[in-house]
């Protein structure tokens, strides 16, 4: 575990935690960049992406639109708990200091070093009898993560974006490159293929996504370029991610949506609290039938 990555992220949980009201993407964008400074004493490119984000995909923060624009605050308090043979394990998160004084228990576990628990300022841990209720606590019971996942339709432009009358594909100067060291190319002069476009090389230009000679406008949700590069994989035969049967492990090639990220976080929460990666844990059978439905089977499987 990254230990900088933790300090700036506990720094973006902190800052936002004092916000009275949702705040603007703008301003998010430019506090995740100082928090990054303070840390590293650098500045960094794609600072949202890799240190912000993961932590929406783990539900620590709850992504918004007000008035047309994205807008970020803390997800909500929330414990969950799973059982073994011997004891309940809680995990509680976003937990006012309230609510920390009704946890019946002698000893919560912090601050402790584990490889497979990132540790960061708004989760708690615990564990009690298997008897022990969590009375007045926000406990969640999520649905089965097969049903969660079922709920998803097929990666397709019309969750993403809307189509767009009037484009010139040739303004747009660059096209997303899913492998490689540059995430965008500056594309040649050929026949356009299906996928994602930028019109600059600036990191917020302007994008559109072609697909059998349409053009569509990607929606203001943050999560829709996620989407939308999900896309551009299947479009071009490219996988978003690979899966080991033995390990029952999913790693993605690429950033994946928010929701999708989430669910299969919530999945593996008592074995593998990391947040920072792309591979994912507990992944059954039955997950990946409906994983490769919604991926349109663009996701590689192995034994290893």
């Amino acid at each position: 575990m990254d230990r900088k990555i933790i300090k700036i992220q506990n720094l973006l949980l902190a800052w936002l935690g004092t916000q009275k009201s949702p705040v603007r993407h703008e301003k998010l964008r430019d506090i995740c960049n100082a928090c990054v400074f303070s840390v590293k004493r650098v500045n960094e490119s794609y600072s949202l992406y890799l240190y912000f984000y993961p932590l929406v995909r783990s539900g620590l923060v709850e992504c918004g639109l007000s008035s047309g624009k994205t807008v970020w605050q803390l997800s909500p308090a929330m414990v969950f708990y799973s059982d073994s043979d011997q004891e309940r394990s809680w995990i509680g998160i976003n937990l006012t200091e309230n609510l920390k004084n009704q946890i019946n228990v002698d000893e919560i576990i912090e601050d402790k070093i584990e490889p497979n628990f990132e540790q960061l300022s708004v989760i708690v841990r615990w564990k009690t009898s298997l008897d022990e209720q969590g009375e007045g606590l926000p406990i969640v019971h999520n649905p089965s993560t097969t049903k969660l996942l079922k709920s998803f339709p097929v990666c397709n432009p019309g969750i993403f974006s809307s189509e767009k009358e009037g484009c010139n594909l040739a303004d747009y100067k660059q096209i997303y490159s899913p492998t490689g060291k540059d995430r965008w190319l500056s594309r040649g002069v050929a026949t356009p293929q299906p996928g994602l476009y930028r019109l600059s090389e600036k990191i917020y230009s302007s994008r559109v996504y072609f697909n059998e000679r349409k053009h569509y406008e990607l929606g203001k949700d943050v999560n829709d370029s996620f989407w939308a590069k999900v896309m551009h994989c299947i479009d071009n035969n490219l996988p978003v991610a690979h899966y080991s049967r033995n390990n029952k492990t999913l790693k993605f090639d690429i950033e994946p949506p928010f929701i999708i990220g989430r669910v299969l976080f919530l999945n593996q929460m008592f074995s593998k609290f990391t947040i920072n990666s792309k591979t994912y844990d507990g992944v059954e059978k039955t997950h990946m039938q409906e994983l490769k439905r919604i991926f349109c089977n663009k996701i590689i499987e192995g034994a290893d």
